[in-house]
């Protein structure tokens, strides 16, 4: 261990229990107190051993979010003067039970993806919310294409994907994953690095996670992100606002028209990047 100060010598007189009187004079440095002999002689080759693993259990790993929240219970038990913890005020009670595995596992592929938006647009996606992880599979319940930030999750564009996933310069890397059909649930997700432009594939469970994991969220409450009033009266009003927006037939047809040139961007880059 490097001490960042200058030794500096500390006397310990140590006194005769009935006369008070010094008898010795003994010299040591700061380090002797902290580390090295000193600690061992006095904790002994047995060291009592601590309950506070059993009252207060560590995971393996945990968000910097879910140890603020468990230190604020922590504190709040403490403040009882009762250490035997009360379950009902645990603020992640199933926490130990259900909780997805913290160490998601992530596989890179040695798929390129287009410069931003070129891959999203074609899938539908704005990233309005300057997300990180964007993740992509296909669902049998409607037979359709699926987009998710962990913040929203959505039908998408379903041409785009298709013409991403299906690409021949593409197809042969992901045909080993179950990435969900019209008749069987996706096992795995892609998920994209909108930042660094990489791709990865994901266990369902795992991409979720990692998208998820971006924003200020309790995995095992249904994944609920949590908002400020402010925030929460905004997204009410833009819901309702979506849910009253009723388009014109020209207002579709160029939307339509737009998703069509996205993924024909989409292809454009593919075939220049791999050739026809």
């Amino acid at each position: 261990m490097m001490l960042l100060y200058e030794k500096q010598a500390v006397y310990w007189q140590l006194a005769d229990p009935v006369t008070e009187e010094v008898c010795v004079e003994t010299p040591l440095t700061i380090a002797d107190i902290i580390l090295g002999p000193f600690d061992e002689e006095c904790l002994g080759e047995h060291p009592p051993e601590s309950d506070w693993s059993d009252w207060f259990p560590p995971p393996p790993r945990m968000t910097e979010w879910e140890l603020e929240a468990l230190t604020d219970w922590v504190e709040t038990e403490a403040e009882k003067h009762d250490l035997k913890p009360d379950p009902d005020t645990y603020r992640l009670e199933d926490y130990f039970d259900i909780r997805r595995p913290m160490n998601p596992q992530l596989t890179r592929l040695e798929i390129p993806v287009p410069p931003a938006p070129i891959l999203e647009q074609a899938v539908g996606y704005e990233n309005t919310r300057n997300a990180r992880y964007l993740s992509l599979w296909w669902e049998p319940a409607g037979d359709e294409a699926m987009v998710s930030d962990g913040f929203v999750t959505f039908t998408g564009h379903w041409a785009g994907y298709l013409a991403f996933i299906h690409h021949k310069s593409i197809y042969h890397y992901l045909a080993i994953y179950n990435l969900g059909s019209s008749d069987d649930p996706a096992e795995y997700h892609l998920v994209i690095d909108l930042q660094e432009r990489k791709i990865y594939i994901a266990k369902a469970s795992d991409a979720e996670t990692i998208v998820a994991g971006q924003w200020e969220v309790i995995p095992n409450l249904a994944g609920q992100v949590l908002l400020s009033s402010e925030d929460y009266e905004d997204l009410l009003k833009s819901f309702t606002e979506q849910m009253q927006f009723v388009p014109s037939m020209e207002e579709v047809r160029q939307r339509m028209e737009k998703d069509h040139q996205s993924v024909q961007t989409l292809l454009v880059w593919l075939d220049d990047r791999f050739g026809k």
